[in-house]
């Protein structure tokens, strides 16, 4: 729990670090994942080696396809979080992308499995949440635009759901999920870039210490925090899964007061707890199947599903 517990606090630092490095949306995003493809690299080299001939197959190009477009989701998901981190402050930015928890149950209308009706029953009250931090009632509201801040987080959101369910159907194979990390992360990283150039916000330039907080959010975020959560998530009661789960915006917006001296208004904090409260209730779905993978290493689809 310990191992869990210190990889969410080391994801809910992301945010933090990227107000710090004062780098672009799309900048941020690419470089989060260029940086951190030699440490990824080589952990998929390790698996890669130790996996076995079925594990080792050359993937087809249905899987190359699923994994260009896992990344394109997951870059834009990171693009248009970033955003809202500059509209909203990290740490209420780090609570909406939460509420992808939220869009995955409602997506399962479309892929044939109907949502629970915590899910459902969810939604008013998210919806009533989302105004309260969004600092539409009431004055004093933190961020320059909190009322974007908010739309750009939500749709943040919407986009991790679809990486999320994208990336389950990428990982049905038996392939470490180390390959399958290293993979997507690249097309991530190209994707981010692409944005930028598109956007014609991307900053190339090596600044300093710009790049030395996006070095600290690559290996923090997307390596030492994945590592921690994906070897200890799958070992743990679904019960307390949940609540380590919530580790990670909680420090967001510790981290956010703390450090950039964020003062979220006291209804837009309200708000932030009621829409952790609202998703963590939502997604309590009964305890953890017996026979459940517990190997993260073969659980691709779970293993890579922490949030940003």
């Amino acid at each position: 729990m310990l191992a869990a517990a210190l990889g969410a606090a080391l994801n809910g630092l992301s945010a933090t670090l990227v107000r710090l490095s004062h780098a672009t949306p799309s900048t941020a995003a690419a470089f989060r994942c260029l940086y951190a493809l030699p440490f990824l690299g080589v952990l998929a080299y390790v698996y890669h080696r130790a996996a076995g001939p079925t594990q080792r197959a050359a993937p087809r190009f249905r899987e190359w396809t699923l994994w260009l477009l896992v990344g394109f989701f997951f870059a834009l998901d990171l693009v248009l979080w970033n955003v809202s981190v500059g509209m909203v402050g990290a740490g209420i930015a780090t609570v909406l992308v939460n509420a992808q928890a939220i869009f995955v149950g409602l997506a399962g209308w479309l892929l044939g499995e109907p949502p629970q009706r915590r899910v459902l029953a969810a939604l008013p009250i998210l919806f009533g949440a989302l105004v309260m931090v969004s600092g539409v009632l009431g004055g004093g509201s933190y961020g320059h635009d909190p009322v974007a801040g908010t739309a750009f987080g939500l749709a943040a959101a919407l986009a991790y759901a679809v990486y999320l369910i994208t990336l389950r159907r990428a990982t049905r194979s038996p392939r470490p999920a180390t390959v399958a990390l290293f993979t997507t992360t690249t097309a991530a990283g190209l994707w981010g870039t692409g944005f930028g150039l598109a956007l014609g916000d991307f900053q190339l330039t090596p600044l300093w210490p710009m790049h030395g907080w996006l070095l600290l959010l690559a290996f923090s975020g997307q390596v030492a925090g994945w590592i921690l959560v994906t070897l200890a998530l799958p070992r743990l009661p679904i019960a307390v899964t949940s609540m380590v789960l919530l580790v990670q915006p909680a420090t967001a917006l510790v981290y956010g007061a703390v450090i950039l001296g964020e003062r979220p208004s006291p209804l837009q904090c309200a708000g932030a707890v009621l829409i952790l409260v609202v998703v963590v209730w939502a997604g309590r779905t009964g305890p953890r199947p017996a026979s459940a993978d517990t190997d993260p290493t073969r659980s691709p689809d779970r293993a890579l599903s922490t949030s940003d």
